[in-house]
């Protein structure tokens, strides 16, 4: 097949090389294009009236287009195909880099994981309009592009391109950027900062290990937070003012000094993960059963003795891990966490568990080794999701005749326990997955 080449400008010329498209810069292969066409259902073109980039259409139709279709989907039909002639690709794909230019590099007409390295390397071979606006796209896309193309540009530190001052800049109200501005000055450390800013709102603020005694008073101004990452720092207590971020979804405070947490903590009615592993905490408030939004709760390696009544009003709770803390009872309440997953309760002080575990209908993972559990509630076996089971490390003599008829149970740990192991036989359980082990 003929070579063909189409000049763009000074900087990007097209060339088809053995039936294959290359974008040249400066006179030297760049990348290879790969796509062409986006194709739009008929039945859903609706949703393409308001799409406002390459990136947006592509996450609704095809999320993964920086590689090509894989074979065996395109053989199950999964991927439809088009039979379009080399050189008919090569002028389609012409023709879209030559509007790219002639729209001044606007970022959104081609597809971001194109477009920004694409810009940068004629920003580094001296392109005039490439350099003036280099920054300007970065700065704007992060801002106000899907999360597609946020992820991106972080993941690929098109950051990196910006100054603290450029980045800042992004913030729309005056009182945030400049709480953000003064917060910045008191830090001791910035090379761990991680700030995350999305249509001129700061979402996301990491003060990771930055010897803090306290919350700093200048994060109550920042309103639409979303992510608060405080850990490995030295906060022994966090404000009443934290229940203020009604935007908070992300709370980490692991590894501090608190004993307690306060009880505004229950108005973050959006709080979907709270992180307080590694701090001294021994009691929680009643207003924690307020966390109706909360699906992660991670406490272990404290020192709670005990869980408020309240605990098991939490509906949406999917991972609880309470491991090596000083509890000695569970609430009758905590049958209430009917959507909770996984459950842990190692190295405590337990001496039983209460008859309700039965309701945790979605429980598949139930950790109870190292405690001081003598006997399980004859209704564990109703747990009909149960898939692993750890009571080693406990002085249990008996297992309840209803585990046998656990149908999904696939592993059972019971070492150092009070148990016969010669009677205990996998095939007296109904489970036909079943795997004992005695660690």
């Amino acid at each position: 097949m003929d070579k063909r080449e189409f000049t763009i400008n000074k900087s990007l010329t097209m060339k088809l090389e053995g039936g294959k498209t290359y974008i040249y810069v400066a006179g030297e292969r760049f990348i290879q294009c790969r796509f062409l066409m986006i194709n739009l259902p008929l039945e859903e073109i609706e949703k393409f009236d308001e799409i406002k980039s390459i990136d947006e259409a592509a996450e609704i139709i095809n999320p993964s287009m920086r590689e090509p279709p894989e074979p065996e989907k395109i053989r199950r039909h999964e991927i439809p195909t088009y039979k379009i002639l080399p050189e008919e690709e090569f002028w389609g794909l012409c023709s879209n880099l030559q509007a790219w230019f002639e729209h001044g590099y606007n970022t959104r007409l081609l597809h971001s994981n194109l477009s920004f390295p694409l810009l940068k390397r004629l920003v580094d071979v001296g392109d005039t309009q490439a350099k003036r606006i280099f920054k300007e796209e970065i700065v704007e896309r992060y801002n106000t592009g899907v999360d597609s193309v946020r992820k991106y540009l972080r993941s690929m530190n098109f950051l990196s391109y910006l100054s603290l001052e450029e980045l800042l800049s992004i913030i729309e109200d005056e009182d945030e950027r400049e709480a953000m501005l003064l917060l910045i000055k008191t830090l001791i450390r910035t090379d761990n900062l991680d700030i995350d800013i999305k249509q001129g709102k700061v979402i996301k603020v990491r003060l990771q290990a930055q010897e803090l005694m306290r919350v700093p008073e200048l994060v109550q101004k920042l309103i639409f937070l979303e992510h608060l990452i405080l850990s490995y720092n030295s906060i022994e207590a966090l404000p009443e003012w934290i229940g203020e971020l009604k935007n908070l979804r992300v709370l980490e405070v692991t590894n501090n000094c608190l004993k307690t947490l306060p009880d505004s903590i229950g108005d973050l009615k959006l709080l979907e993960q709270l992180k307080a592993r590694g701090n001294k905490i021994e009691s929680l408030p009643e207003s924690f059963g307020d966390l109706e939004s909360i699906k992660v709760i991670e406490l272990y390696q404290n020192k709670i003795e005990k869980l408020p009544e309240t605990f098991g009003n939490l509906p949406n709770l999917k991972l609880l891990n309470l491991r090596e803390n000083n509890l000695i009872v569970l609430p009758e309440t905590v049958g209430g966490l009917t959507n909770l997953d996984k459950l842990i309760l190692s190295r405590n002080q337990l001496k039983d568990i209460p008859a309700t575990i039965k309701d945790l209908d979605s429980l598949r993972e139930l950790y109870l080794g190292s405690n001081n559990i003598t006997n399980l509630p004859p209704s564990i076996g109703n747990l009909k999701n149960l898939e692993s089971l750890s009571i080693s490390n406990n002085p249990i003599s008996n297992l309840p005749k209803s585990l046998h008829f656990s149908k999904k149970l696939r592993e059972l740990y019971i070492g150092n326990t009070l148990l016969d192991k010669g009677l205990m036989i996998k095939e007296e359980f109904v489970s036909k997955v079943l795997e004992i082990h005695f660690f």
